[in-house]
């Protein structure tokens, strides 16, 4: 059986909320596997952050749910969920933190599914939101936009193709620690008099 990765993208607006899967072979063939989406609650509505994790949730399940279904048709090799909320990676790359409980229930989940598939070499990576297809459940669209958008739906973005170290990169994990030093000159101080600043209070 030809090997695969199993991509999850997920994402979440004030609206609705949900996630694609898409396959993608060896040699960088990308098919369609499932989307699903579901309607903030307009009574008790999330903070986008929140909201970005329960997209997550549902992300994670299908991805269970693909694993399970299609278990001895397929050969996943690696599962990748995609996630475009900075809020959302930094949460789940700080496993030892304690949040509160809404946010801690949901992560626990998270990693309870990724611990079960950790022979795939799970992970959780960043995509620009104009490169994420399930922006198009979270925005919504209407036909036209879909028709237009159709192959992005259905085959995710094109960097899926690409090598690895040419995915999309979240800026703040694109430098080096030593590109981050500045070097400093002290040119010139000049320290006033004290006497100047004697009458304020």
């Amino acid at each position: 059986q030809e090997p695969l990765t199993l991509n999850v993208f997920t994402d979440s607006s004030k609206e609705a909320y949900g996630a694609v899967g898409i396959f993608v072979t060896a040699d960088g063939k990308r098919s369609f596997i499932a989307g699903k989406g579901r309607v903030i609650n307009k009574k008790k509505p999330p903070t986008i952050p929140r909201g970005e994790l329960q997209a997550l949730i549902v992300g994670m399940r299908l991805l269970e749910n693909t694993l399970e279904q299609l278990e001895g048709y397929v050969n996943v090799v690696k599962i990748i969920a995609w996630v475009d909320s900075a809020v959302v990676l930094c949460w789940t790359r700080n496993r030892e933190e304690v949040y509160k409980e809404f946010v801690a229930n949901r992560l626990a989940e998270v990693f309870e599914i990724f611990d079960r598939y950790k022979d795939l070499n799970p992970e959780i990576r960043w995509v620009p939101t104009d490169q994420n297809p399930a922006d198009l459940i979270s925005r919504s669209c209407d036909g036209a936009t879909m028709k237009e958008k159709l192959k992005f739906w259905t085959t995710g973005p094109d960097f899926l193709s690409l090598p690895p170290e040419q995915w999309p990169v979240f800026p703040g994990e694109q430098f080096k620690p030593e590109d981050l030093l500045v070097e400093q000159a002290l040119v010139a101080a000049v320290v006033p008099s004290v006497e100047k600043y004697e009458d304020f209070n």
